[in-house]
C-alpha cells in the first residue's frame, strides 16, 4: 500500500514539475520606414596660417565673419550653425633647426544646418567664394525622428510576431502570452557624407538625398504551450 502511493505521489509530482516548466520563444522584429530627408547638416571651415599668431588668428576671425554675414543672406539663421572645433596650435618641422618654417595654425570648423534642400549647392559655393578652405562632409538627416516611431513599433512588433507564430508552428505549439519585451531603439542608417572637391565647384544639382530606412527592432519572449 504504501509502495503504491509512493508511486502515485511520484506521478503526480512529476505531472506538476512538467506542467510547470514555462516554453519560450524569443524573436527579433524589426520595423522599416524608407524617408526622404529633409535636413542637410555641412561641415566646413577655415584654416588660416601665419608666422605669427596675431596675424592667423586675424585672417581666420575675417574669413568666418564673412562667411556668417553670407550665410545670414541665404536665410541660414544663427541658431543653425554651431562651432563643432576651434583650435590654435604652433607648427614646428620635424627638422629643430629649420626655424623659418614654424607658424601658427588656427582651425575653425562649424555645422551649418539647412533645412531647405534647393540651397544646398548655393550655400557650398558661396562657403568657397567667401574663403572656406574645409568641406568636410554634407550629411543627410531628419528634423525629427520621433515622428515615425509609432509606426515603425507597430511593424517591428507585427514582425516580431509573425517570426514567433510561424515557428510556434512548426513545432505545433502556440503562443499564450507574452514575457518580455526589449527594445534597441531607433537606428537610422548610417547618413550617407559626401566629400566636397576644394578644386572645383559642384556642378548645381550635383547632391541628391534619395532616401534612407530607419529601422526599430524589438527582442520579444512569448510563451508558448503545446496545442
Amino acid at each position: 500500500m504504501k509502495k503504491r502511493l509512493l508511486v502515485t505521489l511520484l506521478i503526480i509530482a512529476f505531472n506538476l514539475s512538467a506542467d510547470s516548466i514555462v516554453r519560450t520563444i524569443n524573436v527579433v522584429g524589426k520595423g522599416e520606414i524608407d524617408v526622404k530627408p529633409d535636413t542637410v547638416v555641412i561641415t566646413t571651415g577655415v584654416e588660416s596660417a601665419d608666422p605669427t599668431i596675431g596675424a592667423a588668428l586675424k585672417e581666420n576671425s575675417t574669413i568666418m565673419s564673412t562667411i556668417f554675414e553670407g550665410l545670414a543672406d541665404l536665410g541660414i539663421i544663427k541658431e543653425d550653425i554651431q562651432t563643432n572645433n576651434y583650435s590654435v596650435y604652433l607648427y614646428k618641422p620635424y627638422d629643430k633647426n629649420n626655424k623659418e618654417n614654424e607658424e601658427y595654425r588656427v582651425s575653425n570648423s562649424i555645422n551649418i544646418k539647412v533645412r531647405n534642400m534647393n540651397l544646398v549647392d548655393v550655400i557650398i559655393d558661396t562657403l568657397i567664394s567667401l574663403g572656406a578652405n574645409r568641406i568636410n562632409g554634407v550629411y543627410f538627416t531628419y528634423e525629427n525622428e520621433n515622428q515615425f516611431e509609432l509606426e515603425l513599433r507597430k511593424r517591428a512588433v507585427e514582425n516580431a510576431r509573425s517570426k514567433a507564430e510561424y515557428l510556434a508552428e512548426l513545432e505545433n505549439l502556440k503562443i499564450t502570452g507574452v514575457i518580455s519585451i526589449s527594445e534597441y531603439g531607433l537606428n537610422p542608417t548610417e547618413n550617407r557624407n559626401y566629400e566636397y572637391a576644394m578644386a572645383s565647384p559642384m556642378a548645381k544639382g550635383s547632391i541628391a538625398s534619395g532616401m534612407e530606412t530607419i529601422t526599430a527592432s524589438y527582442n520579444i519572449v512569448y510563451q508558448v504551450t503545446p496545442k
